[in-house]
């Protein structure tokens, strides 16, 4: 489970039991965080107010890719198949990127 705080993004285990583990964070933004979005193939991207949508791989933690807008970004959502993103900006772009999982 990943969970995001104001500028914090944290990744959970949970368990067969249901347990959760501690939160071990993945990365803390120096700007407010404004919208999250899951692939189904385990890629998370996060939206800033700093123009910035940073895709992380949840499953090494590592940032995979770094997309930026002219203007913050509001909102992302990933396709049903994990293979498109769409980003909406406060000057009302929506910008659609292809995904190249291989």
């Amino acid at each position: 489970m990943v969970v995001g705080t104001e500028n914090s993004l944290q990744l959970y285990r949970i368990e067969n039991d249901l347990a959760v583990s501690a939160p071990l964070e993945i990365h803390r933004f120096s700007s407010v965080m404004k919208s999250t979005a899951l692939s189904r193939h385990g890629t998370i991207a996060v939206a800033t107010e700093n123009r910035i949508v940073t895709l992380w791989d949840i499953n090494s933690g590592d940032c995979v890719a770094k997309l930026s807008h002219d203007w913050g970004v509001e909102a992302v959502f990933f396709s049903p198949d994990g293979q498109t993103l769409v980003t909406a900006s406060s000057d009302e772009v929506i910008s659609i990127w292809r995904c190249d999982r291989s």
